[in-house]
């Protein structure tokens, strides 16, 4: 049996409209962040068919935009569990997948889930451009 938090590319806007599929809580916010902690472990069958799952206790930000940017672009819309599994593949590199295969992963979530394309587009070549800095640890 398929487990509530199984997520694929056929079934996750289903998944999204019908269920509370980030269950999450809000942990603590810093300078330039609000962090949100996974509260269900979601598995997740990725466009190149890899499995990976997202544990229970995760820590993300939703999507990294500087806090003097969210009355232009918001942390967090439509494209949240795009930017969730992003950031999964950023912190946990055992997928042997390249920043470049990474940052597409996330465009493909959220073109999937959200609507706003030129914001799902904007997102994505600003990981490009900037994506580096954390994939290379350097902040």
């Amino acid at each position: 049996m398929v487990s509530r938090g199984y997520i694929t590319k056929d079934n996750v806007v289903e998944k999204l409209m019908t269920d509370e599929l980030i269950i999450q809580s809000y942990v603590y916010s810093d300078k330039s962040s609000k962090y949100w902690k996974i509260s269900e472990p979601i598995t997740v069958n990725l466009s190149n068919g890899k499995i990976i799952n997202i544990g229970k206790g995760f820590y993300y930000d939703m999507s990294t935009v500087p806090k003097w940017l969210w009355s232009i672009v918001r942390p967090y819309n439509d494209g949240l569990f795009g930017y969730l599994v992003h950031d999964v593949l950023y912190v946990n590199r055992n997928h042997n997948m390249n920043r470049k295969e990474v940052d597409k992963e996330m465009l493909f979530w959220t073109n999937l889930t959200n609507s706003n394309k030129f914001d799902n587009y904007l997102r994505y070549y600003v990981v490009r451009l900037f994506g580096w800095l954390w994939w290379y640890k350097i902040i």
